[in-house]
């Protein structure tokens, strides 16, 4: 009863005193015109296409990580090219950043807090507009701070609306949100000041910007020794297909069934090669299983690599098409390749488990990314 009556007289005391945070020591002691907030490899790409083709010196990348997963971090640190950025720190998430709990909400704004305060950025760049990332262009916004927004793929064009993460939260919750500001982490962030994207137009109405500027960060990026040395190793040529793999809550064994079932019966079709290219997060499980069953077929060969950008292999190469299920590749590819097709095969995945009811939710999130795709009329359907 005594702690009730002490959540009604102070909520926000309340909370604070209850809940242990750690409190970040970032260190950066000097201040940065520009700071870019990155989790993964694919941004890291974007924000260095975009630091030179802008000429942009003073610079500081945030990558974002939680204990479960310090791989990919670790990977966006070794990768970063020093000319282009002037600093790198980390900045830890809860274990769980996307959860709501008002607990990780509190600990993520304090920190961003904290973080703004000692870069004191001109200008901060983000790659996504929900969640915690919305709660930190709250706190920018607050500051005065210039907020960009570079589009990141095909997570940009999304109807919000329909975003696995708009969920709605219980009336005590949103009440506690409201009472301790972090409720803006529950929408999705609007209000940028310049929008950044290969489809500007397209945005214009998901989004409240005040510029919008055409980029295509692959317009900028060069080809690199290992993207040279993973074509000359696989021998891929412009006669060849790329099937780009995406994660969906399927078990493992009965997704690797169905996806090279599926691309086994287009190389029927095409006689071609057609080169698998795993998601960064895909798990070494899936890899093996990948690697056992690929033993029965000739066509269908497994690129043993999967943190390098399939991008730069379609730009250098001019594949015969690139096969999908909702993959940002799919989108980009004409602007990359006007001599490459690209293919979803979300129809054929879909017709696979529409017999198991387990499948159900899943099936849901694959339609509503596919919805994003319909956006882009060169992607085809395959349905039979």
């Amino acid at each position: 009863m005594r702690k009730f009556i002490k959540l009604l007289k102070n909520p926000k005391k309340f909370f604070l005193d209850s809940l242990w945070f750690k409190s970040h020591e970032f260190n950066i002691m000097e201040t940065y015109d520009h700071v870019f907030i990155v989790s993964h490899l694919g941004q890291l790409t974007q924000v260095e296409a975009f630091i030179k083709s802008k000429n942009i010196n003073n610079t500081l990348l945030i990558i974002l990580y939680t204990n479960r997963n310090r791989r990919i971090p670790k990977a966006i640190h070794n990768t970063a090219n020093r000319h282009l950025i002037n600093k790198i720190i980390f900045f830890q998430l809860p274990n769980y950043p996307n959860n709501y709990s008002i607990k990780s909400l509190l600990f993520m704004k304090r920190n961003y807090k904290k973080l703004l305060e000692e870069a004191n950025p001109r200008k901060l760049y983000l790659l996504s507009f929900e969640n915690h990332y919305s709660l930190l262009a709250n706190i920018a916004k607050d500051k005065k701070i210039h907020i960009s927004l570079l589009e990141e793929g095909t997570a940009t064009y999304k109807n919000q609306e329909l975003s696995e993460y708009n969920q709605s939260q219980l009336f005590i919750k949103n009440l506690l949100a409201k009472i301790l500001g972090v409720y803006s982490a529950y929408n999705v962030f609007k209000n940028f000041n310049t929008i950044y994207a290969a489809f500007p137009k397209l945005l214009k109405e998901k989004f409240n910007a005040d510029k919008y500027h055409y980029f295509f960060a692959y317009e900028h990026i060069e080809l690199n020794n290992q993207i040279q040395y993973l074509i000359d190793k696989y021998n891929i040529t412009n006669q060849d297909y790329i099937y780009v793999n995406q994660r969906y809550n399927i078990d493992a064994h009965e997704f690797v069934s169905i996806i090279l079932n599926i691309l086994s019966k287009i190389n029927y079709k095409v006689n071609a090669n057609i080169f698998i290219k795993l998601h960064p997060k895909d798990s070494n499980l899936l890899k093996d299983i990948f690697k056992k069953e690929l033993e029965k077929y000739q066509q269908l060969i497994l690129i043993d690599d999967n943190e390098f950008s399939i991008e730069l292999i379609i730009k250098r190469i001019k594949p015969r098409g690139i096969i999908g299920i909702s993959s940002t590749t799919l989108v980009y590819t004409p602007l990359i390749s006007n001599k490459t097709k690209s293919y979803t095969i979300k129809t054929l995945l879909v017709n696979s488990l529409l017999h198991k009811n387990k499948y159900h939710k899943t099936i849901k999130l694959i339609e509503q990314h596919y919805k994003v795709l319909k956006q882009f009329k060169h992607i085809k359907e395959l349905s039979n």
